[in-house]
């Protein structure tokens, strides 16, 4: 081992430090060590795995930086904790997960982005993010949060201290998922669709003379079909695919073949074959005494089903009265 005793003039205000240099090859290949006034020490040395730089004093050091045997990683160290890593595939921050933050400071916003590392989480703004992320404005101002390509714009936004608003800024329809289909969409134009919302429509009922409630209705056009809604053969059942609320509506028109003054034409919806409590009605009270009178039936409810369970419609006449069915349509769709 061997010293030297020396000054050092600081470079920043020109103070003369009395130093001593040593040089010990002890428990590293080669190592350097700066003795300071007042017990400060700088130590430099190399090991079998790199070079590394350490302060402290009294002989007691604390790392400063590291650099590996192939150069191929750096590491920064304060409070004998590494803080800073830069390696050839990566660069990392606090990679031992000590509870230290981290923090990005702008012109005018002190945390403009800061990492809360005991809570694991990641404030915009603001240094105390209450979620895994947290984007906070000006108290009372305006924010906004973009998510765009060079053609969409997405926008997050909160107006003062008014309404929160979410959409697409350019023109382009903004659409809702759920397991990666689309359920709701809102055209550029402010219209919105449920593409896959389950539907069927069935038009243009077939024209049974003498109709019978266990007899349902055929109909030969199916006007729309989607969200798994199925169709018997004959077009006369709707299948729904799950449990739910549905609409069911159907329109039946037409005229009477016969009739006398206690005659008319009975509607009823059928649910798994049998007619649904209080679907009945009666569509002609003081006409039906006259062949040719016509009729106009229109039934609208809500219900709650089961999946699986089909729906059907049909009429059934009253004394001697037979109705010509004319048009119409049958109508079952999910609301929720």
């Amino acid at each position: 081992m061997s010293q030297t005793k020396s000054q050092l003039i600081d470079p920043v205000d020109g103070t003369v430090i009395n130093a001593q240099l040593q040089i010990d090859g002890g428990n590293v290949t080669n190592s350097l060590e700066i003795n300071g006034t007042g017990g400060h020490e700088l130590y430099s040395y190399h090991d079998s795995g790199g070079n590394g730089w350490a302060t402290g004093t009294g002989g007691s050091f604390g790392e400063l930086l590291y650099l590996d045997e192939s150069g191929s990683t750096v590491r920064l160290y304060s409070g004998g904790t590494e803080r800073f890593k830069v390696s050839g595939s990566e660069v990392v921050v606090n990679d031992p997960g000590a509870s230290v933050d981290f923090r990005v400071e702008g012109d005018t916003n002190t945390n403009l982005l800061f990492a809360d590392a005991s809570t694991d989480r990641v404030g915009i703004g603001h240094a105390s993010p209450a979620k895994l992320l947290d984007v906070k404005g000006g108290d009372g101002a305006t924010t906004e949060q973009y998510l765009r390509n060079n053609t969409v714009n997405l926008l997050s936004k909160i107006v003062t201290t008014t309404e929160a608003q979410f959409g697409t800024e350019t023109s382009h329809p903004l659409v809702f998922l759920t397991g990666n289909t689309e359920r709701i969409r809102v055209t550029a134009s402010g219209n919105v669709t449920m593409p896959h919302q389950a539907c069927m429509v069935f038009t243009n009922p077939s024209d049974v003379s003498d109709p019978s409630e266990n007899t349902p209705l055929e109909f030969s056009g199916l006007d729309v079909s989607k969200g798994g809604m199925a169709e018997s053969n004959n077009r006369s059942r709707i299948t729904v695919p799950t449990a739910g609320t549905y609409l069911i509506s159907a329109l039946i028109s037409g005229s009477i073949l016969t009739a006398s003054s206690s005659d008319g034409i009975e509607f009823h919806l059928r649910k798994n074959g049998s007619i649904f409590p209080s679907s009945a009605t009666f569509p002609i009270t003081t006409y039906g005494t006259t062949a040719g009178d016509e009729y106009y039936i229109d039934y609208t409810i809500i219900i709650n089903l089961s999946a699986n369970d089909y729906l059907e419609v049909a009429l059934t006449n009253i004394d001697s009265s037979q109705a010509n069915i004319q048009r119409g349509y049958f109508a079952v769709s999910l609301l929720h």
